[in-house]
């Protein structure tokens, strides 16, 4: 079974629960995304990121958020039940897709704001590009996409989710995992091959994770 692909993501998935690492790029993305947006979060696994944004922006008009894993998807609708307002659930759209393809060609309503946590890592350095590009197509002229990665020193070691028993073999979570490991300096000359308005970046004291926003 490869690493990183759909097999791999539905047997993690079915067996941990992930509050996922992401508060810290969270609460950033929470203060920029602008009122009443629409917004699209890729790679969302168990959905709390989406829940975290409705439960803290309730003037958020939509979420829609997918997965390739459908036991990913099967555990956010099971933890929509931590919705401070029941009522969210209708503007929250939780889905199984490939961003690879999905059709984001034509869109009657752009979305305003789009979010990829902890997902430019596991993704095949060739397919980079079209990633970024497939995120930013489906957004408004204005609209921002906001990615993290995980920087160079990052260490995975103390970090881990324990092992997984793949044909016979355990194999752990750990670097193996990822393609890349980024700096800033490669994060932005990836987006800027993109033709995008504004390159921004976050850091925080101790982190070693790249976090960009970038404008369309």
């Amino acid at each position: 079974m490869e690493v990183n692909s759909t097999e791999y993501w539905e047997l993690r998935h079915a067996r941990d629960d992930w509050p996922r690492w992401s508060s810290w790029a969270m609460e950033i993305a929470m203060k920029n995304i602008p009122t009443n947006a629409r917004v699209m979060i890729v790679g969302c696994g168990q959905g709390m990121e989406a829940i975290k944004l409705l439960n803290h922006r309730p003037d958020i008009k939509s979420v829609y958020a997918f997965d390739i894993a459908k036991s990913a998807i099967r555990k956010a609708h099971k933890n929509c039940t931590q919705l401070t307002d029941i009522k969210d659930k209708d503007k929250l759209w939780l889905c199984v897709n490939d961003l690879f393809t999905l059709n984001t060609e034509n869109y009657s309503r752009p979305f305003d704001y789009c979010i990829s946590i902890q997902n430019l890592e596991h993704w095949k350095p060739e397919t980079h590009i079209e990633a970024l590009r497939r995120m930013l197509r489906p957004l408004k002229e204005g609209g921002k996409l906001f990615i993290t990665g995980v920087g160079k020193s990052w260490d995975l070691d103390e970090n881990n989710f324990g092992p997984l028993v793949c044909d016979g073999e355990e194999k752990q979570y750990s670097n193996d995992l990822h393609y890349n490991n980024w700096s800033e300096q490669e994060l932005y000359d990836l987006l800027v091959r993109l033709d995008v308005e504004c390159v921004t970046f976050y850091r925080k004291r101790g982190s070693d994770r790249v976090i960009a926003e970038a404008t369309k």
